[in-house]
């Protein structure tokens, strides 16, 4: 068990100190769960809010994804390049957006719903409030959970402290008494 939790300080305060160590984990992270979850709904939300601030300020979807891939990185930085190459190819937008991934199924069919109606603006803006939203969910999820665990783990880690002090003493008292 010591070994353990000195392997662990030790990562601790060489990831705490060595910029290099940690752009290091961060950079094997990001390839490993960069692009799934909480991440996942993040980026999405961020590519919703400024394809909505794009399209509202008069520019062409295909330019607001251009635009909007500066804001992204890593994988959604790839989508977004995808997504202009299919678009530049001449494919169509919801099949674009479908090959590349860039938004959920339900956001990309309201979408392509607005963008018949001629309310493509409105539509972009509610996927966005949407994608927000539930990425905000998520991350309360996620921290709701990080907050149960170390509860957990303090309460464990302070019944072995209790426990390491209490059993010399009962000791000492099994040998008075």
């Amino acid at each position: 068990v010591w070994l353990i939790l000195a392997a662990v300080a030790l990562f601790g305060l060489l990831f705490a100190v060595s910029a290099s160590a940690r752009a290091g984990v961060v950079s094997v992270w990001k390839k490993c769960f960069g692009d799934r979850g909480v991440s996942r709904k993040i980026s999405n939300a961020r590519l919703a809010q400024a394809l909505s601030m794009g399209v509202a300020s008069g520019l062409p979807l295909e330019e607001a994804i251009a635009l909007s891939a500066g804001l992204l990185e890593g994988a959604a930085k790839k989508r977004c390049a995808e997504c202009q190459s299919r678009l530049s190819e001449g494919e169509g937008l919801s099949a674009a957006l479908r090959f590349s991934g860039l938004l959920p199924a339900s956001q990309r069919r309201l979408l392509e719903l607005g963008q018949r109606s001629g309310a493509g603006d409105v539509s972009l803006k509610k996927i966005a409030q949407d994608l927000t939203e539930e990425s905000e969910a998520a991350i309360e999820a996620l921290v709701s959970r990080v907050e149960r665990t170390l509860v957990i783990a303090c309460s464990v880690l302070i019944g072995l402290i209790l426990l390491s002090v209490m059993l010399p003493l009962s000791n000492i008292m099994a040998a008075i008494g």
